[in-house]
């Protein structure tokens, strides 16, 4: 029935529960493609998405303004 179907395996995700104003925050997202391809992966703050990273996209990397988040693009990690 689900012939052929691959899954994408999340191995960590590293998001602190909470950060003091002013501070800055690192959220890491590893996972394990097995076989499949990353379509994108998102990320939010209240409801609300910050960040987006499509690999097959240009730009592959696309950052949402939304209050209270500030990205670093020059830090991020190319996969």
């Amino acid at each position: 029935m689900f012939a052929g179907i691959q899954t994408i395996f999340m191995r960590q995700l590293v998001v602190p529960r909470y950060v003091l104003l002013g501070h800055d925050a690192s959220l890491h997202c590893q996972y394990e493609l097995r076989g499949d391809t990353l379509y994108a992966l998102k990320w939010y703050k209240n409801s609300r998405e910050f960040y987006r990273i499509t690999p097959g996209a240009v730009p592959a990397v696309t950052v949402f303004p939304v209050p209270g988040v500030y990205v670093d693009v020059s830090i991020l990690i190319k996969t």
